[in-house]
């Protein structure tokens, strides 16, 4: 993250972008159809604003994350490397369909977290976690990549191996690397701590839990400060590390991979200051 001085240097030859005047998302009509929706986007607009003010930082890197990930994914892959092995086609192809999904979970991930939807949050993250592990599991298994495209019969589906047991296959391959070994463990346990999140559990209901207006019971959006750093932690990370995946699958320019080096430099340092308020949450 840049200090004030490198801001404030910067915005002298970055002009910034205007805040768009648009209407809100949403029909006309009468309160008994539009009452439920128009309320809780009313909340979420608030709850959004009042998250940038809390945690201005870990928002920008988010942003930047998106903005280094929308310039590297467009345009054309280039497989003609492999555009005469049909197993090795299949894979790429489907590493770059993981990617595009990547960025779409990306952006809603930091949308549903701003607004303190964080169960729905820890759910897209947790999607980008799975396709980190895909990613590296049909380089390991690429004969494997025909069950993501081929269902199978109507009476015999194919089923896609599970996410701990690609993780289980990608450990055993590593052999005697222990680090690396370690660090398919972390991203399980990664994993995991997002999908307690995702479901009903105690993680995913204490969303509901807070004091608004003296009230404790809270529908809609909310602000918790643990389960906000949990989400960027996580998220940070596994946005940083599909930015790493995509370019593994294609050429980037120098000006691209400086900004991701920049990127990746900044989101470890907050994350060590999150780590040190809350060292059980760590990935």
């Amino acid at each position: 993250m840049m200090r004030d001085d490198e801001r404030a240097s910067a915005s002298r030859y970055l002009p910034l972008r205007e805040t768009p005047e648009e209407s809100v998302p949403l029909l006309r009509g009468p309160d008994i159809v539009t009452e439920g929706y128009y309320e809780l986007e009313s909340l979420e607009r608030q709850a959004a604003l009042e998250a940038m003010r809390q945690h201005p930082t870990p928002v920008a890197l988010w942003y930047r994350a998106l903005t280094l990930y929308y310039r590297g994914i467009t345009g054309q892959f280039d497989f003609s490397d492999v555009a005469d092995d049909t197993t090795w086609l299949l894979v790429r192809n489907l590493q770059a369909q993981l990617l595009g999904l990547g960025i779409s979970s990306a952006k809603s991930s930091l949308d549903a977290l701003l607004v303190g939807y964080y169960s729905v949050a820890f759910a897209a993250i947790r999607h980008m976690i799975e396709s980190i592990v895909l990613f590296h599991y049909v380089n390991l298994r690429p004969i494997e990549a025909l069950l993501w495209y081929d269902e199978g019969a109507p009476h015999q589906p194919r089923k896609t191996p599970a996410c701990r047991k690609m993780i289980d296959a990608l450990k055993v391959a590593s052999g005697d690397d222990h680090d690396q070994r370690m660090e398919w463990e972390r991203i399980y346990g990664a994993w995991d701590s997002m999908s307690k999140g995702t479901h009903p559990t105690g993680e995913g209901l204490y969303q509901t839990v807070g004091v608004v207006e003296g009230k404790r019971f809270v529908i809609g959006p909310t602000y918790d400060r643990q389960l906000c750093l949990i989400a960027f932690d996580h998220g940070l990370w596994a946005v940083d590390g599909l930015l790493n995946r995509l370019s593994k699958l294609r050429v980037m320019d120098v000006e691209w991979q400086s900004g991701r080096a920049l990127l990746k430099d900044s989101i470890a340092r907050c994350r060590e200051d999150w780590h040190a308020e809350q060292r059980p949450t760590a990935v």
